[in-house]
């Protein structure tokens, strides 16, 4: 049950001949460790899914106990409605806990700054912000490690950004530590 190889070749034949297999396949993986970026990809993108379907299993995806599911159907709800995957970067955001359980650079939450950088919303800054002040030093080091200001940026994002590196930066006993 959780052994699930996903074989390129295969998932390109079910693309363009079964793309209905495609929702249950995903919906398999979704209950294994299996690494579903490609999957996320094809159904994120695919044009003979329904628009509302394919945000329904990347949905699916988010909601998923597995960090790395929720990880790849985030980005993919990113490319193709960023203001609903916006809505849940911000819930994210205000659940990530201070610290890991594994490596800081393994840590899928850390990896959710890459989205900020993207983001024009001011809530979404304003929520780093308070996730940058509560994180332990490593997290927060591998949070900042990802984080740009998004292109075009507006005024107000740019002031924003460069508030951590302000804040974080120059900190004497951040640097201490």
């Amino acid at each position: 049950k959780n052994e699930v190889s996903i074989s390129s070749e295969l998932l390109l034949i079910a693309s363009d001949r079964y793309p209905e297999l495609l929702l249950d396949f995903y919906q398999a993986t979704l209950k294994t460790k299996a690494q579903n970026w490609e999957i996320s990809n094809v159904i994120a993108s695919h044009p003979k899914i329904p628009f509302e379907t394919r945000k329904k299993m990347l949905m699916k995806g988010i909601a998923s106990r597995n960090a790395d599911h929720r990880h790849y159907a985030l980005h993919k709800l990113w490319d193709i409605d960023q203001p609903a995957a916006e809505e849940i970067l911000l819930r994210l955001l205000k659940k990530v806990p201070k610290t890991t359980k594994t490596e800081y650079w393994l840590d899928r939450n850390a990896g959710l700054t890459i989205l900020v950088s993207q983001s024009k919303s001011p809530a979404i800054w304003k929520s780093t912000h308070d996730l940058l002040h509560r994180a332990d030093l490593g997290m927060r080091m591998e949070l900042i490690s990802n984080l740009r200001p998004p292109e075009e940026a507006p005024r107000e994002i740019l002031f924003s950004f460069f508030q951590v590196f302000d804040r974080y930066a120059y900190d004497k006993t951040l640097r201490d530590e």
